[in-house]
């Protein structure tokens, strides 16, 4: 069920070359308490003006093909699993430099992020 899954992409047209990427962060703030989310690159194009929580379950998007390399850890809490692993108010940040480094060497790859949750309605 990927009804608690947050989705993302973002152009990189101002970004020249890959050479040029020192260090990439992904930053977010959480407003609603939730488990940690693992968050990995995506490889299917979904359409943001059709795609919708009700049908992201069907055809268009298959988990085993749809979810990449996995980044890491949304707020890197100890224990992912905790209910309050992500506390609302908070900043947190993902290292995407490796990420954003090989989607600029294959721009057709960027596809975006998935943050998968561990548990709980709020991820």
């Amino acid at each position: 069920d990927t009804g608690d899954w947050m989705m993302m992409s973002f152009a990189l047209d101002s970004v020249v070359s890959p050479d040029t990427v020192i260090a990439a962060l992904l930053e977010f703030q959480v407003f609603n308490e939730g488990n940690d989310a693992e968050v990995f690159l995506l490889n299917c194009a979904l359409d943001e003006d059709t795609t919708t929580w009700n049908n992201v379950d069907g055809a268009e998007f298959d988990e085993s093909t749809c979810v990449g390399e996995k980044i890491g850890w949304a707020c890197g809490a100890s224990d992912p699993t905790a209910a309050g692993a992500c506390a609302a108010g908070h900043m947190y940040s993902i290292d995407v430099t490796s990420a954003m480094a090989s989607l600029l060497a294959d721009p057709s790859s960027n596809m975006g992020f998935i943050f998968k949750p561990t548990g709980g309605s709020n991820g």
